[in-house]
């Protein structure tokens, strides 16, 4: 994969060939975004974030963006595509080499986990046998996987602990659901899913098991912090915004007051005590919780044909569909 990346950095590289290699980088790296992009070559695997494979990751990400950095742009629109995609590498970089979530928190392996196996439970396609397989694979991945993230997480956040102790419970049940829904497609795999799966479940015990009585979290409060420079970085490169931190900072303080001043307004004409007594009836004037999501189901209907109504902007033909928040993902 790495190799065939830098085939397509060429002196006549365009920004397209340089995204395309980006992209492959990135999906090697992180297979489980590959999946839930629709990448289905990269199904089978789950990814490495030790210090070897991520410093590989890291020197073939810099290879990548030297090439875009010397690339000519030709018109307005190739340099727009070249600074987004500019602004993505070193947004990515900074966050691999100084921020470490790989290092620092334990939440970072479970998420790429459970996204690998969720993307596949939820894909939308006919290929059923070949997910199965991959599937498969993954969950038999899970406890190499484990085993990287505790040789590798070290001084975690506490808060970062607290979220992945967290998320255990739903990715058990995840992994349950998933050896369970695809056993039944693939009755001749059942066995191998379900061995696989009983071993990712207590590789996940174990995982749980270090994090409480192992892994020794961080003893500054403030250690899930970015720090003033990296949230800089982020609202350059990732958010094209010029503004500092403390410029945003008085901006939203300025904009909290005013808000807060119509709030008081409007509340007062509506015959309210305050902008907050209002807030709690209304809050009391809800659906029951299991008619929730119909009712949000209905307001997004509801919004798409007002702006598709007045062609407002164009939309795509695809119904979006509301779906709970899955259990793994519930503590974050």
């Amino acid at each position: 994969m790495l190799e065939a990346a830098a085939e397509r950095m060429t002196p006549n590289s365009s920004v397209d060939d340089l995204c395309r290699s980006y992209l492959d980088l990135k999906y090697h790296f992180d297979p489980a975004a590959a999946s839930a992009a629709g990448l289905v070559s990269e199904d089978s695997r789950l990814g490495r974030f030790d210090a070897d494979t991520t410093r590989e990751h890291l020197s073939a990400l810099r290879s990548v963006m030297g090439a875009i950095e010397e690339l000519d742009a030709d018109d307005l629109q190739c340099e727009i595509d070249r600074t987004a995609l500019l602004g993505e590498i070193r947004s990515t970089l900074y966050r691999l080499e100084h921020e470490q979530p790989n290092r620092r928190n334990p939440a970072f392996w479970l998420l790429h986990l459970f996204q690998a196996l969720y993307s596949l439970l939820t894909r939308d396609q006919s290929d059923e046998a070949g997910r199965v397989s991959a599937v498969l694979a993954r969950l038999r991945g899970v406890p190499e996987l484990v085993d990287l993230a505790r040789s590798t997480v070290d001084q975690p956040a506490a808060i970062f602990v607290d979220t992945a102790l967290g998320m255990l419970g739903g990715g058990g049940e995840l992994i349950a659901q998933s050896v369970r829904i695809f056993g039944a497609t693939a009755p001749d795999l059942a066995g191998e899913l379900e061995k696989a799966g009983e071993e990712a479940l207590k590789a996940l015990v174990a995982f749980g098991a270090a994090l409480r009585d192992e892994i020794e979290p961080n003893r500054d409060s403030q250690a899930f912090a970015v720090g003033d420079a990296q949230f800089s970085r982020r609202l350059q490169h990732e958010h094209a915004l010029k503004a500092s931190p403390a410029e945003l900072w008085r901006y939203g303080s300025r904009l909290q007051e005013e808000v807060t001043q119509q709030l008081a307004a409007q509340a007062k004409q509506l015959g309210a005590s305050s902008w907050r007594d209002l807030v709690g009836r209304l809050r009391d004037d809800s659906p029951a919780p299991d008619e929730l999501l119909d009712t949000y189901q209905a307001e997004m209907e509801r919004a798409c044909r007002f702006v598709t109504e007045r062609d407002l902007v164009g939309m795509p033909e695809t119904r979006v569909e509301l779906v709970t928040t899955p259990n793994h993902l519930a503590p974050i």
